[in-house]
């Protein structure tokens, strides 16, 4: 076994000193560092639960969106609905008041007053072809409109 002198060991013994130092230095720059990792993480954290309330909102808020467009599609449903009603009627109406009939091919009277094929053969007089001209025109007129 190897004895060692007091100088040695004053050495030695200093040598730890100053590793233990150097350690000490070396463990006070990681908690340092340590704390200034956890004030980032607490302020990513207060991010983090910033943006999850926003998410949650904006959830919420797409939610009331969805139900009001469902809601207003099934009102212009009902209006589309309740406007080809109206036409259906109207377009109805407009038929009792200048009903249409065909006699043969080819051959058709529109209030009683035949519209000849050929409105210059003569057979239909021309006040009868002018009054159902006036009401095809005025049937035309109003089917345009619906």
């Amino acid at each position: 076994q190897h004895l060692l002198l007091p100088s040695e060991l004053e050495v030695t013994i200093s040598d730890l000193r100053n590793e233990a130092q150097q350690l000490e230095m070396l463990v006070q720059l990681e908690e340092e560092a340590l704390q200034e990792d956890l004030k980032v993480l607490q302020e990513s954290q207060r991010e983090i639960k910033s943006i999850m309330a926003q998410i949650s909102e904006l959830k919420q808020e797409r939610c009331y969106i969805r139900n009001e467009t469902q809601k207003e599609n099934h009102q212009a449903a009902e209006l589309e609905f309740m406007l080809e009603t109206q036409r259906i009627k109207l377009l109805q109406e407009l038929h009792d008041i200048y009903p249409i009939h065909s006699f043969s091919e080819n051959r058709y009277s529109i209030r009683g007053l035949e519209l000849p094929l050929d409105i210059y053969d003569g057979i239909v007089g021309e006040e009868e072809i002018s009054a159902a001209l006036g009401f095809l025109c005025h049937l035309l007129v109003m089917v345009a409109k619906y």
